[in-house]
């Protein structure tokens, strides 16, 4: 019996099960590597699981603050029309959290346009290192490797 259900666990057991019990009794190598290549995947899907609502909501913050920086040096409408579309997170399922980050990246993707059209360096530079975050947190929540084979 699992004690603690997560989504992180159920899939840690899948992985373990198919490593146990269905790879063995595969006789061919290039369905063994197919198989691995599925349990990798459910390993990155479990690794963003345990992280993915944080993950976002974290850079979200980040990114409004960053867009709130561009509106007061720039004035920009559009930067200011997408910041009140961001909301506070509150529900913290799936969907809700993901389409807010997604409203705070639309920010953060207005606000830097809005900082290199200013000519502003500085801000030009914060938000070019938010996008490096970003990049490295994809990476690291996705496993960042390549599968075999694609």
């Amino acid at each position: 019996m699992i004690t603690r259900p997560t989504t992180v666990r159920i899939l840690a057991d899948v992985i373990t099960e198919l490593e146990r019990e269905i790879l063995p009794l595969l006789p061919e190598s290039v369905d063994q590597i197919r198989l691995q290549m599925i349990m990798t995947v459910l390993g990155h899907c479990a690794v963003r699981a345990g992280h993915e609502t944080a993950w976002m909501t974290e850079e979200a913050v980040e990114y409004v603050d960053y867009a709130r920086a561009v509106l007061d040096a720039t004035k920009a409408v559009d930067v200011r029309d997408a910041l009140s579309a961001v909301t506070p997170f509150a529900d913290l399922r799936l969907a809700a959290v993901s389409a807010n980050y997604s409203r705070a990246s639309e920010a953060l993707s207005l606000a830097l346009d809005a900082a290199m059209d200013a000519g502003n360096d500085d801000l030009v530079a914060q938000g070019e290192q938010l996008l490096r975050m970003r990049v490295a947190n994809e990476q690291a929540v996705t496993g960042a490797s390549e599968y075999a084979g694609r």
